[in-house]
């Protein structure tokens, strides 16, 4: 399939029907725009907060508050993420239906259960590692 412009994959079943004029109208095209968006901006900040993870496992800091703090953070997003996002693009389907001449519809979150168990584990892990290094802590001092 040839496309004339760039395209994206979101993982959501997406379905655009063209106005009168056999055409896909700018609204959709913000629409999809906006999907995208809403869809790629916790994964940047996800990306973001793993980096600094990995930099700080790099430097030989690994059992630290700050790489509990960064996965508790990566986990409460993606939860979020899992939780939040498909009713913003549901949202989004709707507004562009009601002001646009095309139609647009969305079958979202195929992936939030996948989302949901993986953060619940990055939650559990950051609680894990926050309290060996409050226990870290403890020995220290009464040493």
């Amino acid at each position: 399939m040839h496309s004339r412009s760039m395209t994206v994959f979101t993982g959501d079943d997406i379905h655009v029907w063209t106005n009168d004029n056999d055409q896909i109208d700018l609204t959709i095209h913000i629409g999809l725009s906006l999907i995208y968006v809403v869809h790629i901006v916790p994964m940047i900040f996800a990306y973001w907060f793993l980096s600094h993870v990995f930099s700080n496992i790099n430097k030989g800091e690994i059992f630290t508050k700050q790489n509990s703090s960064y996965l508790l953070y990566y986990g409460i997003l993606q939860f979020s993420a899992a939780v939040i996002v498909p009713f913003i693009k549901l949202l989004i389907c709707w507004l562009i239906n009601l002001i646009s001449n095309g139609r647009m519809s969305i079958s979202t979150g195929q992936a939030m259960f996948n989302m949901l168990i993986s953060s619940i584990a990055f939650i559990v892990a950051a609680y894990i590692i926050h309290y060996g290094v409050h226990l870290q802590d403890e020995v220290d001092h009464t040493l």
